[in-house]
């Protein structure tokens, strides 16, 4: 199996001249704890949290922007990556999460979360057939 075949296709982005006030209301709206950051012509430049906006919030520093408290663009993977090569890199790295890109544009995000549904559908229908061969 693949990225491809586990991914969010349908994400919310968040534009890097986005205001916190903007990205707080995005993400409590929407129930998310993240959003990959794009520029205006919808390139990826990196990955905001909940993390990364209660770290602002509690500096209390003054106006900032998205692009000023994102994590820069590091990982992303394509479509076509293995789940095996993902499930490796967010043990190796403990990151939950990772932006699918094609040239350079978000297509997808693939969580650890939808890695355990993806094992626990496959074990269940496993489970089922062997459930059906033993009748």
């Amino acid at each position: 199996m693949f990225v491809k075949d586990v991914m969010t296709a349908e994400l919310l982005t968040v534009r890097e001249d986005e205001d916190l006030p903007g990205l707080a209301r995005l993400l409590s709206d929407n129930r998310i704890s993240g959003a990959p950051v794009v520029d205006g012509d919808g390139y990826w430049r990196g990955m905001v949290t909940l993390f990364d906006l209660a770290t602002q919030v509690a500096k209390q520093e003054g106006t900032v922007s998205v692009a000023e408290i994102m994590n820069p663009a590091v990982y992303s993977v394509s479509p076509e990556t293995d789940l095996l090569s993902l499930s490796d890199f967010f043990l190796q790295s403990q990151l939950d999460s990772a932006v699918v890109t094609e040239q350079g544009r978000v297509v997808g995000i693939v969580t650890a979360t939808d890695l355990l549904r993806c094992l626990t559908e496959n074990a269940l229908a496993r489970k089922e057939e062997e459930l059906c061969l033993t009748r």
